[in-house]
């Protein structure tokens, strides 16, 4: 790989080893890349098109819209900042003020297939899945509140929460209903809703569009996928829009799969699943989770046409 354009030992070079196929594509078109959030495990960027991906250091999870980059700098703000650039110099490096990315070594993460739905084992696996959430999900998250671990009301969290429940309901109601049901009146009452990266109401419908998509419910996936889509550049932020696009495409972070496939099994190491799937954000995960509960609860056994 050519090293030139690091050839000064004061600017830190991180090496982006495993990329999510949103990313591996906006890295191998080379083109400019503007930084636009930065925190101290990952920064976003995006390109003139407003695609986005994220730099995440390697200990976190892959994803569509992720690249998992390790020689992570112990203080990331001091090197990268809102507004820079980073200019492509060939060979899979970019280059910014205070900071070099290697991406040239890297391989692709693509979320396994899922396999053909298992009815019984589904139902199996819904009880155990109520279960895990009890135990493990915070009161202050949708999901704790959908399993029953504290009543509303408190923090802002869990207030964000306690009215994502209404929005929750009427998304299941239109997942449970007979067909030709609109999803609108569902996302107005999800998209934006809560504080946060990714609001706990776009984190619902990203983990019912990712249930949905495992389903193979497919036009149900289509319709939620349009309605949110459709609304969100209005509704939420741009980083939280890219990752909806991302679930209705039908991929997400590689636990929220992992977990999808376990539960088709039966759900007997569902655990495991849910505790990585606890580490993504500050509560998205957990919020995520709870949107494909109720998909998954709404009609387990529900295969559609595509």
């Amino acid at each position: 790989m050519n090293r030139a354009p690091f050839s000064d030992p004061a600017i830190p070079v991180i090496r982006a080893h495993t990329t999510g196929g949103a990313a591996a594509s906006i890295l191998g078109d080379g083109r400019p890349l503007e930084v636009a959030a930065v925190f101290e495990r990952s920064f976003y960027c995006r390109d003139a098109g407003d695609r986005w991906l994220c730099f995440l250091r390697d200990d976190l999870e892959p994803g569509p819209l992720h690249a998992l980059a390790s020689n992570w700098p112990a203080r990331p703000r001091e090197h990268v900042s809102p507004g820079q650039t980073l200019v492509f110099r060939g060979g899979g490096a970019w280059r910014g003020p205070t900071l070099g990315i290697e991406c040239g070594a890297r391989r692709e993460w693509r979320p396994p297939p899922f396999p053909p739905p298992d009815a019984a084992a589904l139902r199996r696996a819904l009880p155990r899945l109520r279960e895990a959430m009890r135990a493990l999900a915070p009161p202050d998250t949708l999901a704790g509140l959908l399993a029953g671990n504290a009543r509303p009301g408190g923090g802002w969290r869990r207030l964000a929460a306690t009215e994502a429940l209404r929005g929750l309901a009427a998304l299941t109601r239109w997942l449970s209903g007979p067909g030709g049901r609109s999803p609108r009146e569902a996302v107005l009452g999800l998209l934006g809703l809560g504080a946060g990266l990714t609001p706990t109401g776009d984190d619902v419908l990203a983990g019912t569009l990712l249930a949905l998509h495992a389903l193979g419910r497919e036009r149900e996936r289509r319709e939620l996928a349009a309605a949110a889509l459709e609304q969100g550049p209005a509704g939420t932020n741009r980083i939280s829009l890219a990752h909806l696009r991302a679930a209705a495409a039908g991929q997400g972070a590689a636990p929220f799969h992992d977990a999808l496939i376990e539960l088709n099994r039966g759900g007997e190491a569902l655990d495991g699943c849910l505790r990585r799937i606890g580490g993504i954000g500050h509560s998205s995960g957990w919020d995520a989770l709870a949107g494909m509960a109720a998909t998954l609860e709404s009609r387990a056994e529900a295969r559609q046409p595509g």
